[in-house]
């Protein structure tokens, strides 16, 4: 018999009132494989973007170094 695992490839990001299925939820998933390597999708709606891991450090700096200086402002 082969030996099997439970792997989580898939995260909901929703508010609390709603469906975590909804379609307003965001959904971030683990995609690729060994071979070609694995990259982050973020998908809403019917959108979709894929995000190298070594770029995600970077794009979060960016994200919260933009919303910061909003927050500077006021």
């Amino acid at each position: 018999m082969a030996e099997h695992r439970t792997t989580i490839t898939d995260i909901a990001v929703h508010t609390a009132t709603d469906d975590p299925l909804s379609f307003k939820a965001i959904k971030v998933q683990l995609a690729g494989d060994r071979a070609g390597g694995y990259f982050i999708r973020l998908e809403q709606e019917d959108q979709q973007i894929e995000l190298d891991p070594e770029e995600l450090p970077w794009v979060l700096e960016a994200a919260e170094r933009l919303l910061q200086q909003v927050r500077d402002a006021h």
